[in-house]
């Protein structure tokens, strides 16, 4: 089974690169076995990684938490809307 990981946060070699001084140069990461669903757990930043639902802020993510289409990830002041790409 395939694991793909991708980081967010400043430093150049993230996958998703963001430029915001609340974030971490790895703040992040989206992880994601084989088709499965795709999760994401905070990499200690100083301030924390959240996701909003339905336009509610959830709790901060402490733990990998399973994102879904729809959901904004909210990483420093930075706000990325979740829309994964379909392969079929």
């Amino acid at each position: 089974m395939t694991i793909k990981v991708v980081t967010v946060g400043q430093a150049a070699d993230c996958g998703i690169r963001i430029v915001d001084e609340y974030a971490s140069a790895h703040h992040a990461q989206l992880i994601q076995h084989g088709d499965g669903p795709v999760w994401v757990e905070d990499l200690g930043s100083t301030n924390g990684t959240r996701i909003l639902r339905a336009g509610v802020l959830e709790e901060r993510v402490t733990r990998p938490t399973r994102i879904y289409p729809g959901d904004v990830l909210v990483v420093g002041r930075t706000r990325i809307p979740w829309t994964p790409e379909r392969t079929t």
